[in-house]
């Protein structure tokens, strides 16, 4: 019983070092008029979409050889049962479930275009989702715009919205706004 107890407080304290790592975002203009890498506040959960479209992508993802290392995924958003990531380089999704309480924690994104006139408009959204393991890095990967190239809406611009979520509660009322430049 011991050496368990020890296991799980190191599986801690390798945690709470993780988050704690968590670096500062760059700042762009979202449709919110936040900076990219700001957590704002939304109602628009895991079930709900924008614009009629549907949510596409119900990925699971593939259990990644280590954490993502901050040049990586330098932008990450947690909270209590789980923690996720965007890389723009590779279009990837990173997903870490870290609670043991049998729900299991995904990542919930949404790709918005800007249009040729300057609006946003929600391309695709959909989910990457861990195995139910506790303490492992996922990863999906997907191909969005970039934010310099014109995109199918006619215009140049490229933002992922990314909430953090699990089974039978829903997603985190804030989400990470990221602009998809390298």
């Amino acid at each position: 019983m011991g050496r368990i107890r020890m296991a799980l407080g190191a599986a801690a304290l390798i945690f709470v070092a993780t988050v704690a790592v968590a670096s500062p975002a760059v700042a762009a203009e979202d449709t919110t008029g936040q900076a990219s890498g700001a957590f704002v506040d939304d109602s628009v959960g895991a079930d709900e979409s924008a614009d009629g479209i549907i949510a596409e992508d119900l990925t699971v993802g593939v259990p990644a050889e280590a954490a993502p290392t901050a040049s990586q995924c330098n932008i990450v958003f947690y909270n209590s049962w789980g923690e996720t990531c965007f890389q723009r380089n590779g279009d990837k999704v990173w997903v870490i479930d870290s609670s043991h309480n049998l729900k299991t924690a995904y990542a919930y994104w949404q790709n918005y275009l800007r249009t040729s006139n300057g609006t946003w408009k929600l391309q695709r959204s959909g989910s990457c989702r861990t195995t139910g393991q506790v303490f492992l890095w996922h990863t999906c990967s997907y191909n969005f715009y970039e934010d310099t190239t014109v995109n199918s809406k006619g215009g140049k611009g490229s933002g992922i919205r990314l909430w953090i979520c699990q089974d039978g509660s829903g997603c985190s009322s804030k989400y990470l706004w990221v602009r998809n430049n390298k």
